[in-house]
């Protein structure tokens, strides 16, 4: 994974939910709405999550996660497994508040991965309201 010394992390998928990122990080960071271009979301074959791969006619809605710590990405290095890289990119953020480009982290599948990946694209709120409560229960149970 990347060291860059990035505390963003640009997130599309299951940790776009606030009481995943409490399960795994202990607290809720900093969020605001945000967008990457050059990038696809597809939903993962026989998974719940989703992952994204680059496609420079598509554009991903999602979040950035602010001021995490080394610690922080070691866990969610961790979560996302090995085949996913942590790569530095630019995301354009939308909050009312504040409007531009900021440089953090995105999860990327590997490129030897890309079978797993279906034609269409992953839903937030269908995961909340189908498997969040099981996939809460689940992290729980993990024993690391």
């Amino acid at each position: 994974m990347s060291t860059l010394s990035i505390d963003k992390l640009f997130v599309y998928g299951t940790l776009l939910n606030q009481e995943i990122l409490q399960t795994l990080l202990g607290y809720v960071p900093e969020m605001s709405s945000a967008s990457i271009d050059g990038f696809q979301r597809h939903a993962v074959r026989d998974d719940v999550y989703p992952a994204v791969r680059p496609d420079a006619n598509h554009t991903v809605e999602g979040m950035i996660l602010y001021g995490l710590s080394s610690r922080d990405f070691e866990m969610l290095d961790h979560f996302e497994g090995e085949s996913y890289d942590r790569v530095p990119v630019i995301a354009q953020q939308r909050s009312e508040s504040c409007m531009g480009d900021v440089e953090c982290y995105l999860y990327v599948i590997q490129a030897h991965f890309y079978e797993w990946l279906e034609p269409r694209d992953w839903c937030n709120e269908t995961f909340r309201r189908e498997t969040l409560d099981d996939y809460l229960m689940m992290l729980a149970s993990s024993p690391d």
